[in-house]
């Protein structure tokens, strides 16, 4: 991965800015061979080589923060899957399809439906139905907003939506902008975001 985050040093970052109070963090320990084994066991398929180096370093990661960077009203969270949660893609019920009820159900439009049940679930957005989603068996692990049943590519490759969670705490706002050609435009042009990066 040519971007290695460093999320210790976010949350510290983030812990000593005056205006910035972290509520949660946790993260987890770098996979492990049981991770592997359940996955096999499972036949489960492995998220792509993009998100298995991302989470051999720290396998999930919970990140709540709120403030007033640059005196602007913010809250920003990350919360990336571990390996196996994601990987599983569990219903929300035993008896679910993969993500049924939790990424899709029955009600959303067939084509809609089709592209949800291909997807796992990088990313769950706080507070929100919202995900990060990749395709099963993308190798890039190109990303997608998902929002109920509005799907919408993000336009940087993995890699560099990674730097980005990293760089803006993961702020409200950050991944929308992502799903536009001139998303470089839209972060620079927005002051908390800015003021975020600042801290």
């Amino acid at each position: 991965m040519d971007h290695d985050p460093d999320w210790q040093r976010l949350v510290s970052r983030l812990k000593a800015a005056k205006t910035v109070k972290v509520v949660q963090y946790e993260v987890g320990d770098p996979i492990t061979k049981d991770d592997r084994e359940i996955l096999k066991v499972m036949e489960a398929v492995p998220p792509p080589p993009p998100v298995m180096r991302l989470l051999e370093k720290a396998n999930g990661l919970k990140l709540l923060w709120n403030g007033s960077p640059g005196g602007h009203a913010v809250q920003g969270s990350i919360n990336i899957l571990p390996l196996v949660q994601s990987a599983l893609r569990a219903g929300a019920t035993e008896e679910s399809a993969p993500l049924e009820g939790v990424l899709w159900n029955d009600e959303y439009a067939p084509a809609i439906k089709k592209q949800l049940q291909e997807m796992a679930i990088f990313e769950a957005l706080a507070g929100r139905s919202a995900h990060l989603t990749y395709r099963v068996g993308d190798k890039d692990a190109r990303l997608f907003l998902v929002d109920d049943d509005r799907i919408e590519a993000l336009v940087p490759d993995f890699v560099t939506v990674i730097g980005l969670i990293e760089r803006f705490g993961g702020a409200d706002g950050l991944r929308e902008h992502l799903v536009h050609a001139d998303w470089k435009d839209r972060l620079a042009k927005d002051e908390t975001l800015q003021a975020i990066a600042a801290l």
